[in-house]
């Protein structure tokens, strides 16, 4: 027997298959599936015009008297005809992306959607932490959510040993101003101090997940929202002494102290550079670009 939930699910799909069997193409009158350059019309026609919209029309003519009727059987017979249809029909050459758009479209598209596993990577990193495990659900959604754009950065840097990614840098070059670019660039290229110790900057991660100073609320207000604040403050407390501890094997306890200072100034640096890249991020690109994970940790829902 068919449960309800399977049933609507049977319906809805009906229903979207129904509704998109409906659409027309208005240039040939064959079965559409959605708007191309501002009209419904079919993958044929919307490949046709994306070919000759921008040629010279003046070179293309009827054989017959300029009025040939343009079906799914006639639409290839003549191309002038088809094509003033679609001029007709109001279709825009303006947006069709020349290669060069494309290329850098197909980039855009490629470069969010790495970003996105990046994120993903991380989010399923801290999933993995017993201590985070511990905490509310609702206040690891709450944490990932305020801190993670804080702390990309640091995967980064591990993900790519060390080596700063030439794609991110195009991308990032072109959403901020060169001055705020060249200030992020080089506190990524400051912690190549730790490339001898990159389990400094791993602890760190985990360390600066549980506190609340990185994120983009007020403090009162996270801690407001926080169910198991007391616990993410011991959380916080143990990582960073266990990241104390570790320094202080590696260095003595002067470069020690230097190199928690210089942590905690860069992480401070970098809170500040992120706030001015997401209100440049909110000026200059639209919001319904990124993905509903990406929307969220911007703070752009």
């Amino acid at each position: 027997m068919v449960s309800s939930t399977e049933m609507i699910n049977i319906i809805e799909g009906e229903y979207e298959m129904e509704s998109i069997e409906m659409l027309e193409c208005r240039v040939c009158g064959g079965p559409a599936h959605g708007y191309n350059f501002d009209q419904i019309s079919c993958d044929s026609c919307k490949a046709f015009f994306r070919r000759n919209a921008l040629r010279y029309r003046p070179k293309l003519k009827c054989r017959y008297n300029s009025s040939c009727e343009i079906t799914v059987e006639t639409r290839r017979l003549c191309t002038y005809c088809r094509l003033k249809k679609c001029f007709d029909i109001k279709m825009r050459k303006e947006w069709i992306r020349t290669e060069e758009e494309c290329r850098i479209f197909k980039m855009n598209k490629n470069f969010y959607f790495s970003n996105f596993k990046f994120y993903d990577c991380l989010i399923q990193f801290y999933k993995k932490i017993p201590h985070f495990k511990q905490i509310n659900l609702e206040d690891q959604i709450l944490l990932i959510k305020c801190n993670i754009s804080h702390l990309i950065h640091i995967h980064y840097i591990l993900k790519d040993n060390f080596i700063e990614n030439s794609n991110i840098d195009l991308y990032l070059n072109k959403w901020i101003n060169s001055n705020l670019y060249q200030q992020m660039s080089k506190i990524h290229y400051s912690f190549n101090c730790f490339i001898q110790y990159p389990i400094v900057l791993i602890i760190v991660l985990v360390a600066f997940m549980f506190i609340i100073n990185l994120s983009r609320l007020p403090d009162y207000q996270l801690s407001l929202q926080l169910i198991d604040r007391h616990l993410i403050s011991e959380h916080h407390n143990f990582f960073i002494t266990l990241l104390w501890k570790y320094l202080n094997v590696i260095y003595d306890k002067k470069d020690a102290i230097q190199a928690i200072e210089f942590i905690v100034f860069q992480f401070l640096r970098y809170q500040l550079l992120i706030y001015e890249m997401g209100s440049i991020i909110l000026n200059q690109i639209n919001p319904d670009q990124f993905h509903p994970l990406m929307k969220s940790v911007l703070c752009l829902t």
